[in-house]
């Protein structure tokens, strides 16, 4: 079975357990992505707003992310465990307030 390293948290892990993260948003650029394992991607997910990584220029590259204190402690916890296993995450408080008010919004 074919891998991939995560470039967030250093795992090899199988060819589909891997997805695409746009850095940009996809109306902005849709070629710049980047590679992340699921856990990883869905930690960036959960802790940071649509609306944050697209307005926050500092989201836009791995190494930004890399400098947020919450996901590095996430990507520690990440590379303890082997690939393929699923790992839960929480959204934090902040992004749900966000996500809760775009759907008032939107209604």
């Amino acid at each position: 079975m074919e891998t991939r390293t995560c470039p967030c948290c250093e795992r090899d892990c199988p060819q589909d357990w891997m997805q695409k993260h746009h850095l940009k948003t996809r109306r902005v650029d849709k070629a710049l992505t980047e590679w992340l394992c699921k856990d990883c991607h869905r930690q960036i997910h959960a802790l940071f707003s649509i609306k944050e990584l697209r307005k926050r220029e500092d989201l836009n590259t791995l190494e930004g992310l890399m400098a947020q204190e919450p996901f590095v402690q996430a990507v520690r916890f990440i590379r303890t465990r082997t690939p393929g296993t699923r790992i839960r995450t929480f959204t934090s408080n902040r992004v749900t307030r966000q996500r809760s008010r775009l759907d008032y919004i939107q209604k």
